[in-house]
């Protein structure tokens, strides 16, 4: 019933295009598989596995908006980096706010410029290298080398 709801309140919105809606984490993580998300509306208690748990195992997480009926979750889901987090029922002026929110973060991270660094650790120093200086990394053993147009590392 929760997920009619919210999937009721998502389709009011135009920014939103509904891909998929899950009744376990097992499904959603299904899903995430074939499916291209940006942002996941995530109960925080599911039957086998918590939402909290289901985000801990997700390589590359989308956004993530919580809803629950428990506001005591609140905390443990901002330490997951959750976009929002929503109580039941969900109110749709605040539904449309969180949306907002992960649309605004979305559009923050195509705007930045993408670093021309990188960051090391060699002898136990910090190195910043330029991309465009960096010609090729090559495994060695549990470390990885970095060669340079002047150096290795």
């Amino acid at each position: 019933m929760a997920r009619t709801s919210l999937e009721h309140l998502c389709k009011k919105l135009n920014s939103l295009n509904i891909v998929g809606k899950c009744e376990s984490a097992a499904a959603a993580g299904k899903l995430l598989k074939t499916e291209e998300v940006d942002l996941l509306f995530l109960d925080v208690e599911m039957p086998e596995q918590t939402g909290l748990e289901f985000v801990e195992q997700l390589v590359n997480s989308p956004q993530v908006i919580f809803t629950t009926s428990k506001a005591e979750y609140a905390i443990d889901a901002f330490e997951f980096n959750a976009t929002d987090f929503l109580t039941k029922p969900i109110d749709f002026s605040r539904l449309k706010q969180a949306v907002e929110r992960a649309i605004k973060i979305d559009e923050n991270k195509q705007n930045r410029p993408l670093s021309k660094d990188l960051f090391i650790k060699s002898d136990g120093r910090l190195i910043r290298l330029e991309l465009s200086d960096i010609l090729f990394f090559e495994n060695a053993g549990d470390y990885v080398k970095v060669f340079t147009k002047k150096d290795s590392y």
